[in-house]
């Protein structure tokens, strides 16, 4: 039996509430010649009754339940080490494609040899599955043929990063680290990406990302204790060096790219402004102060709500 050109990696967690409606969008692809498998990282509510229901309805559906919760990126890693196709795509248990989505990604990629991952124009819906927002595929540095063009049009403008979410050629994919322990991971895995070629982009809404409190994109909001039990399920840890962690794979990224040395200085140059962009150096700092002896770190955040008011 011939191996199927893409495979669709679901990762899910606790997902009884949206998890029908991912896979329901899935299999109303017009595209067939695919193979879903999910990953289940030890739920503890119903998820696993609906993914064995459904794996039993379709032999393109494969079910897998981890004996414990390994955490968000490592289940994300997981999916794609267990996969073996040309293409592969993550769809995250709470989002949905439209019926013609990887139709038309994966005929941009087949006419574009040069491109290594192709996404449509994203809906923003909301618990109940009402528009909120739109938000374009990419923006145009992305799709340069310029690798320095790429890489500053993504740190130097930003944004929610749906690309992850894309139709991705497995060879590019096998060529970057995955993702990392720490929430944002997925911008250092992109940074991978764009440095071996360009990303193409269907100006068309045919993939609808689903913002709600529990999704992992919302957990910065809900402070260290919640992304240490997304992230680090085994150990929580008590400082979380995000920002400064990320940093350090983008230049990773470049340093380990197949890019030549006058483009890797372009590069990081871009690099060397990012930390300076607004909002971005306090990120650095206050980032820092965790790291500072107790007492030092309180009295410096005394200051700050002194000086701030509050």
């Amino acid at each position: 039996m011939p191996k199927p050109r893409i495979t669709l990696g679901l990762p899910v967690y606790n997902g009884e509430r949206y998890l029908r409606q991912a896979i329901d969008s899935i299999l109303r692809q017009s595209y067939t010649d695919y193979v879903l498998l999910i990953a289940d990282n030890h739920s503890i509510d119903g998820t696993e009754a609906i993914c064995r229901q459904y794996a039993a309805s379709d032999q393109r559906i494969v079910y897998h339940r981890h004996d414990r919760n390994i955490g968000v990126g490592a289940n994300f890693d997981f999916l794609f080490a267990s996969s073996d196709s040309e293409f592969f795509k993550w769809c995250p248990h709470d989002d949905v494609m439209a019926p013609d989505y990887l139709q038309r990604c994966i005929a941009e990629l087949d006419a574009s040899a040069d491109a290594v991952l192709c996404h449509t124009d994203t809906l923003m819906i909301d618990d109940n599955g009402d528009v909120i927002a739109d938000s374009p595929a990419l923006p145009a540095g992305l799709t340069s043929h310029s690798p320095v063009r790429r890489f500053a049009g993504f740190l130097l403008r930003p944004r929610i990063c749906h690309e992850s979410l894309a139709v991705i050629r497995s060879a590019s994919m096998r060529r970057t680290r995955g993702h990392q322990e720490y929430l944002g991971s997925d911008r250092a895995l992109l940074a991978d990406l764009m440095l071996q070629g360009r990303f193409l982009a269907v100006a068309e809404p045919l993939f609808m990302n689903r913002r709600h409190s529990a999704a992992a994109s919302e957990m910065a909001a809900h402070g260290a204790e919640a992304i240490a039990e997304l992230y680090y399920p085994q150990q929580k840890p008590k400082r979380l060096a995000v920002v400064s962690r990320l940093y350090a794979d983008l230049w990773r990224a470049v340093w380990r790219s197949r890019l030549g040395p006058g483009q890797k200085l372009a590069c990081s140059g871009v690099l060397l402004v990012w930390p300076f962009m607004p909002g971005q150096a306090m990120r650095f700092i206050r980032e820092g102060l965790q790291y500072l002896p107790a007492p030092l770190g309180r009295s410096l955040r005394r200051g700050k709500r002194w000086i701030l008011g509050r």
